[in-house]
């Protein structure tokens, strides 16, 4: 069993593995840092991890925020962890909407971020139109959520063919009731609202500018994000691209030990090179 602090600052829970350069891991919607168990299991021995509960999620889903639990919520209770902890510089992996957070902290104004990995992670939606139908929809979205609670809204989410082979794996059933167990209705519906791609500025233009090392994975079955990374390869073309064999959207469920070694290699190196690992 691997040994870690379990920590709260400013109201955000998050536990600390390992000692070395600090890694940040951030989870997606819906999730918590639980998700990266099997991805800390590979590189607690090898960097100092913090591993948060975003506000709103898992031990902070009664995170106090007297504003939205948007973007600059999420960025600023990350940004009191590493001051608690007296980290200055940092490498950050960011799953899904972890990984726009991710992505936001990295291209802000004297950014702690030194190494940015982004698994499955969409830097937003460009057209306005494009925005505010997503935020309709996400807008719905949470009203569903909080009329007709949280199972039935978890059930249809993972109906998404984005969730195919997630959905199909042995260890959905056991994933499923996480997430019944560490959100709630309330809490998630804000977030999907405050959090949507149709609320969320988007980052094309200030990753174009992103000149720190880049590491991009997606799963070989995804089809929207391996097209997103093709796109982001021409935005940014230091960016390092990894396909991930066999796996889907949700990558540190799906391929924990493809996601490590990748990890633990990118971060390991002195520099890198763009194209596809």
């Amino acid at each position: 069993m691997i040994l870690f602090q379990e920590k709260y600052t400013n109201g955000l829970y998050y536990r600390v593995y390992g000692s070395g350069e600090p890694l940040v891991l951030i989870h997606g919607f819906l999730g918590s840092g639980r998700d990266f168990d099997s991805v800390t299991e590979k590189l607690a021995g090898q960097f100092k991890l913090l591993i948060p509960d975003l506000p709103g999620c898992g031990k902070s889903k009664t995170y106090e925020t007297s504003g939205s639990y948007g973007m600059q919520t999420m960025v600023d209770a990350i940004c009191y962890m590493l001051g608690s902890e007296g980290v200055l510089r940092c490498n950050v992996a960011g799953y899904s909407m972890g990984g726009r957070i991710a992505l936001t902290l990295a291209c802000e104004d004297r950014s702690p971020v030194d190494r940015l990995i982004l698994l499955s992670a969409d830097p937003g939606i460009k057209e306005t139109r494009e925005r505010e139908a997503r935020l309709d929809l996400d807008t719905e979205r949470a009203n569903i959520l909080q009329r007709e609670g949280l199972y039935p809204f978890v059930e249809q989410w993972y109906r998404a063919p984005l969730f195919e082979s997630f959905v199909q794996s042995a260890f959905f059933e056991e994933v499923f009731s996480w997430r019944l167990l560490e959100n709630d209705a309330a809490f998630s519906a804000r977030i999907i609202v405050d959090m949507s791609p149709g609320a969320v500025p988007a980052e094309w233009d200030r990753l174009a500018l992103f000149k720190k090392p880049l590491l991009y994975m997606y799963g070989a079955t995804d089809e929207k994000y391996a097209g997103l990374a093709k796109e982001i390869s021409r935005v940014a073309p230091q960016v390092v691209l990894q396909e991930v064999s066999g796996s889907g959207h949700v990558l540190p469920l799906e391929a924990a030990e493809t996601v490590s070694g990748v990890i633990s290699h990118f971060l390991g190196l002195a520099s890198v090179r763009p194209g596809r690992g």
